[in-house]
């Protein structure tokens, strides 16, 4: 060790590892009760220095955060949203279910009948053309997998969205043909 600085002044020698054959840097250390020479390898030096760990995590991401859902927010693809707003029920329903059944049982048949008046408001909306506002019951994640109406409703978009698609190629199609006639 230099006394003036304080860092190790190691001086590294390369050698031979007998079991492996593969060529260490070593370096020799005095004992302090004996004197005697005791060769080191870098990595027994490394282990000896302890360094800090920058893991931290830090207060924000430890609490759970409120969800805002707004109809037209396009930046959050539906499945990101769907995950967010999964979590909140995942941590709900079991606290309910695994202390009272009972309540758990009431719970979900009254989200049922909520889940089934918001079909018929959303239709009254739909007929009037007022796409604003749209009714979703509580629970609506889980009740969406088991309501034939919702899974209907989701193959629909889906395939509107497919044929919308397949509708532009083909204008995009017709208009360059346009374009090169003419």
């Amino acid at each position: 060790m230099d006394e003036e600085t304080g860092e190790s002044d190691y001086k590294f020698q390369i050698s031979k590892n007998a079991e492996t054959g593969e060529e260490e840097y070593v370096t020799y250390c005095l004992d302090e009760e004996t004197g005697e020479k005791l060769y080191c390898t870098i990595d027994k030096i490394c282990e000896s220095f302890q360094m800090p760990n920058p893991f931290k995590i830090t207060r924000y991401a430890t609490h759970l955060t409120a969800i805002v859902r707004h109809r037209n927010d396009k930046s959050k693809k539906s499945s990101e949203r769907r995950m967010e707003f999964m979590t909140a029920i995942v941590f709900l329903i079991p606290t309910f279910i695994i202390f009272t059944p009972l309540l758990g049982v009431i719970i979900l048949t009254f989200d049922f009948i909520l889940h089934r008046w918001c079909h018929r408001q959303n239709a009254k909306l739909r007929h009037r053309n007022d796409s604003s506002i749209f009714y979703q019951s509580p629970l609506h994640m889980i009740n969406k997998e088991f309501c034939s109406k919702c899974l209907y409703e989701e193959d629909g978009k889906k395939i509107h969205a497919i044929q919308n698609i397949r509708y532009n190629r083909k204008h995009m199609v017709k208009e360059s043909l346009r374009r090169a006639v003419a």
